[in-house]
């Protein structure tokens, strides 16, 4: 059997696959997931697309506002997420931000808390609303992070 080295930046690590029949060296970042993913170029990155912002953009320009914004909070939820693909099942914890919109001079959207699907929330007033979506993380953490971190991307996606 041949040896091989391979030098490995500080940070990362080595993960041994099988991937057809063929074993897989990947090197992987062992920073914590909100370090590596701050913008949606690095949820792209993250999740192995290959274009760049402006490309990916480009290629979705003829698309509603609100739905480009739902594909990014797919790319951006998959990448927090890190690859782990959730299923909502009796008994499953999962958790999405929740914002609150206010109406008035300036309209403004706040994240406001994180809902587990569980409470009921009750809304009133003509310039009041509160809402979620049905993007999902896996932790409370991680859907706290993605409601403020990517609060411009939930306006585009929530207001348009």
């Amino acid at each position: 059997m041949k040896k091989i080295s391979i030098k490995i930046p500080y940070g990362k690590r080595a993960v041994q696959k099988e991937v057809d029949g063929k074993i897989v060296i990947e090197i992987v970042d062992e920073s914590p997931i909100t370090e590596r993913v701050k913008t949606f170029a690095d949820a792209l990155r993250e999740v192995g697309i290959k274009e760049s912002v402006e490309e990916w953009e480009k290629k979705y320009s003829n698309l509603e506002k609100d739905v480009v914004a739902y594909m990014k909070l797919r790319i951006i939820a998959d990448a927090l997420n890190e690859g782990g693909k959730l299923k909502i099942v009796k008994g499953a914890k999962l958790y999405s931000p929740l914002f609150e919109f206010m109406a008035g001079e300036e309209e403004t959207v706040t994240p406001i808390l994180v809902w587990d699907g569980a409470s009921s929330l009750v809304c009133s007033g003509k310039s009041y609303a509160r809402f979620s979506s049905r993007i999902l993380f896996r932790t409370s953490w991680l859907a706290s992070y993605a409601g403020l971190q990517f609060i411009g991307i939930w306006a585009d996606y929530l207001l348009s």
